[in-house]
C-alpha cells in the first residue's frame, strides 16, 4: 500500500511539474498559435506519464525496445529537475527585470537555461557511467597484525537492470581487478529490478577470487525483486550471501544484515548479540541508520549504502537531513567507523550531478 501512495504522489508532482513548464513555456517564448500550444501540450502530456509507463512496460516485457523507452523516460525524469528548476530561475528575473524597469528579452534568457539544463543533465550521464576509485583509511581497535594494510573493496547501490546490465559490471569488475584486493564486500542493491538475464548481469563477478572472499548483504530492491530471485541469479557467483550471518575473517567478526522485508519489524539489538564486544567487528547493512545501536554494541566498522547522496543536485541536501549528515562518507567516533557508499550504479536516472560513483578501496590499520 505503502509504494502505492508512494507512486501516486509522485506522479502527481511530475504531472506539476510539467504543467508548469507548459504555462511557462508558452509565456517567455511567446507560443499563442492554438497549433503550437497543442503541440506542445501533447508532447510534455506523453513525457509526463512516460517513466510511469515505461516502468510498467519493463515488468510486463522486457526487450531491447522497452529498454530503449525506459532508458530515454528515465533520462527525462532527471532533465525536468533541471527544466523546472530553471525556468523557475526564469520567472525570477524576469521579475526582477520588470520591478528594475530595464529591458531584457526574456525569451532568449529563458532559451540559454534550457540549453544550461540539458548540458548539465549530460554531463550528469557521462559521470553517472564512470565509477570513480576511492581511497580510505579505517584503523579498527584490537585489530589482528595479519589485518594490518589489508584491503577491502566496497561497491554498493549497483542496480543491475534495465538501465546497468552486464557491460557496466564488466567495468566495474575490472577496476576491482586492478585493485587486487583482500576481500569485496557488496552492501545491498545489487539489482534494481526483475531482468530478461539476472545471472548473465551478475556473472562477470564469476573472475574475482579475492583471497578472504566476497560477501554480500541484501538492500531495499532485493526485497522488492525478491529474496529467493535474488538468491537464484547468485547461485553460480562466489560469494557468500551474509542473511544476518556472521563469519569469522581470520580474527576478525564480519556480521551480514539483511534489509528487512515489507512490514517486518526487524530486531537488530538482537542479531547484533552475536559480536563478541572484545574482539574487532565489521557490519554490513545496507542503511547508515540506528547508528547509536552499532555504537551501543561496540562495532567498530559498518558499511552503508543506499542514500546515493541524492544522486541529482540538489537532492543531496534533502539525505543530508534525512539521514543526518551520515548520507555519505567516513564518520568516526571513537573506536567506532560508518562509511556511507554515495554508490556505484544509479536508481531511477542514469545521471549523477551530486557526486562521482564510486568503487571504495578501504585499507586496515
Amino acid at each position: 500500500m505503502g509504494i502505492v501512495i508512494f507512486i501516486t504522489i509522485a506522479q502527481l508532482i511530475i504531472i506539476l511539474a510539467h504543467t508548469f513548464l507548459y504555462y511557462s513555456w508558452a509565456h517567455f517564448f511567446h507560443l499563442s498559435n492554438p497549433a503550437q500550444l497543442r503541440t506542445l501540450g501533447i508532447i510534455l502530456g506523453i513525457l509526463s506519464i512516460s517513466f510511469l509507463s515505461a516502468s510498467l512496460l519493463v515488468f510486463w516485457r522486457d526487450n531491447i525496445i522497452i529498454k530503449v523507452v525506459y532508458y530515454l523516460a528515465a533520462i527525462w525524469l532527471g532533465l525536468l529537475l533541471y527544466l523546472f528548476l530553471t525556468t523557475l530561475i526564469a520567472w525570477i528575473i524576469e521579475g526582477a527585470v520588470r520591478l528594475s524597469g530595464t529591458n531584457l528579452n526574456i525569451g532568449i534568457v529563458a532559451g540559454i537555461l534550457v540549453a544550461a539544463s540539458i548540458l548539465y543533465s549530460v554531463y550528469g550521464l557521462w559521470n553517472a557511467s564512470n565509477p570513480r576509485t576511492r581511497h580510505i583509511t579505517v584503523a579498527i581497535k584490537n585489530l589482528p597484525p595479519s589485518w594490518k594494510g589489508r584491503t577491502a573493496v566496497q561497491i554498493s547501490d549497483v542496480h543491475l537492470g534495465t538501465i546497468w546490465g552486464r557491460r557496466f559490471m564488466e567495468r566495474i569488475i575490472g577496476k576491482i581487478a586492478e585493485i587486487k584486493p583482500d576481500m569485496l564486500f557488496i552492501t545491498g542493491d545489487l539489482f534494481d529490478g526483475e531482468g530478461d538475464d539476472m545471472a548473465g548481469e551478475i556473472a562477470p563477478l564469476k573472475s574475482l577470487s579475492p583471497p578472504l572472499g566476497t560477501y554480500f548483504i541484501t538492500g531495499n530492491h532485493e526485497t522488492y525483486l525478491g529474496i529467493a530471485k535474488t538468491v537464484k541469479a547468485l547461485s553460480d557467483i562466489p560469494l557468500t550471501f551474509l542473511d544476518d550471518q556472521m563469519v569469522d575473517l581470520d580474527g576478525v567478526q564480519l556480521l551480514g544484515i539483511s534489509y528487512p522485508l515489507a512490514g517486518e519489524h526487524k530486531n537488530l539489538d538482537s542479531t547484533l548479540q552475536v559480536l563478541d564486544p572484545e574482539k574487532p567487528s565489521i557490519v554490513l547493512f545496507h542503511s547508515p541508520v540506528h547508528i547509536e545501536l552499532f555504537k551501543r554494541h561496540r562495532v567498530n566498522l559498518q558499511l552503508a549504502g543506499h542514500t546515493h547522496q541524492g544522486q541529482i543536485w540538489p537532492l543531496n541536501y534533502i539525505t543530508d537531513k534525512v539521514y543526518n549528515g551520515y548520507d555519505r562518507g567516513l564518520h568516526l567516533d571513537g573506536d567506532y567507523n560508518l562509511y556511507t557508499s554515495v554508490g556505484t550504479g544509479t536508481w531511477g536516472p542514469p545521471m549523477r550531478t551530486g557526486n562521482h560513483p564510486e568503487i571504495v578501496v578501504i585499507t586496515f590499520k
